[in-house]
């Protein structure tokens, strides 16, 4: 651990990098291309406000076992260096369990962990209280929430955010509600002094977020047009809100391919066509794809059972990032 969590509090701004996990044919991890990949995006990104957010849903964690989790960590922390803050994931069903991966996690040199909602047995506000606060209470580290409905079937509503964010070493929320008004009420109901609330759901939501003054947003895009990312987390910053919504709506093409994608595979609910990321099992192959064609280290496809795209869509893919200037030619 390199920050104090207060120093993590005011470090969370920028786009949160999604850190992608390459993955050889056995289905384990490469750690070589982890190396080189993370590297190169840590050359990419210096000058930048950015957060890296590593051994997630997004890289992948549920298809690891312990002994998997434990060397990423090693390998992550050593490639990042101390470059940009680093949060790990580290949730797991049970309190202990979680417990044990959080304290490995600092141990090895994370500045935060990320905690998701409860999850496998529905539980009480006092249940997940309590997990929380054992948790935050076992580590020295900053503590960031997880509300994520659509992985746990539970939503933590403002009142009891409020709760936990007075637990000191709490100090974020990667909040995955898709309405705008309730981030408001989220975000006016958390004192910015002891939660820094940001959306989990991209440059998409960030172009609402950031009317209420939130200054972070969970990105893939930083995996494959990261200037882009960039560019839509200064306009936001710097208020200029004509520019933010002009910067997110040049990237529809993606998001309508990643509907049309989600549609062939049975996945039709409304949410899928226009929040991808929210659950539709295609996210992960998408990110992961659109690296290797941009030339970034990325091998392997997604670990089973999720969606891999075919070679079709990658094509179609290609040409869309081809359009949005990410390949010279």
């Amino acid at each position: 651990m390199s920050m104090t969590y207060d120093e993590l509090r005011k470090s969370l701004k920028g786009p949160v990098h999604l850190v992608m996990t390459p993955v050889t044919k056995e289905e384990e991890i490469d750690f070589e291309c982890l190396k080189e990949l993370i590297r190169v995006q840590v050359k990419q990104f210096k000058g930048n406000d950015c957060v890296f957010l590593a051994g997630g849903s997004t890289s992948e964690f549920y298809g690891w076992t312990d002994d998997m989790f434990k060397k990423y960590v090693n390998v992550v922390v050593e490639a990042v260096n101390g470059a940009f803050p680093l949060i790990f994931g580290t949730s797991r069903p049970g309190t202990g369990y979680s417990i044990k991966m959080s304290k490995y996690a600092e141990d090895a040199g994370a500045d935060g962990i990320m905690i998701v909602n409860t999850y496998y047995h529905p539980s009480t506000d006092e249940c997940v209280y309590e997990h929380y606060k054992a948790i935050a209470d076992s580590v020295r580290c900053g503590v960031v929430v997880y509300n994520n409905p659509i992985t746990t079937k539970l939503y933590i509503y403002p009142d009891l955010m409020k709760r936990l964010s007075k637990i000191d070493n709490i100090v974020g929320l990667k909040e995955n509600t898709d309405k705008a008004q309730m981030f408001y009420r989220m975000y006016q109901t958390i004192d910015p002094n002891d939660m820094n609330v940001f959306t989990g759901l991209g440059e998409s939501f960030f172009q609402y977020t950031a009317l209420h003054g939130s200054r972070a947003f969970v990105s893939d895009l930083a995996n494959y047009l990261p200037d882009k990312a960039f560019e839509i987390y200064k306009a936001g910053a710097a208020e200029d809100f004509k520019k933010l919504t002009s910067l997110v709506e040049a990237l529809d093409p993606l998001e309508q391919f990643k509907g049309r994608v989600a549609s062939r595979q049975n996945v039709s609910t409304a949410l899928s066509t226009y929040l991808p990321v929210g659950g539709v099992p295609i996210y992960q192959s998408f990110v992961k794809e659109a690296m290797k064609i941009v030339g970034l280290p990325m091998t392997g496809n997604v670990m089973r059972p999720m969606y891999n795209l075919n070679s079709d869509e990658i094509k179609e893919l290609k040409g869309i990032l081809k359009e949005l200037g990410a390949l010279s030619s």
